[in-house]
């Protein structure tokens, strides 16, 4: 199954629904509570993902970190993100 399949998944709508639960329905970095949408932080436990493998941010900011990600990886950099709320293990 590719990821856009996988996206489509009752268990991937269960894993951003719940991850949208913990971040109170709020976008992790502007606290916006309108058009939240789930991000993956990392692939490594795709289909099996935890808690922190997940971030909620809202359609504008999930559309700029996607930009900023890309131009990152055309430089070869690495742009360390943790939104406020989420420990790392």
């Amino acid at each position: 199954m590719d990821y856009l399949e996988y996206l489509s998944t009752d268990h991937w709508k269960h894993v951003a629904h719940d991850a949208k639960v913990r971040a109170n329905w709020e976008c992790a970095v502007c606290t916006a509570r309108e058009h939240l949408e789930a991000h993956h932080r990392t692939y490594a436990r795709l289909g099996q993902e935890q808690p922190g493998d997940v971030v909620v941010l809202c359609s504008k900011c999930h559309r700029r970190l996607h930009g900023t990600f890309e131009e990152c990886a055309e430089r070869q950099l690495l742009l360390p993100y943790i939104p406020r709320g989420v420990e790392l293990n």
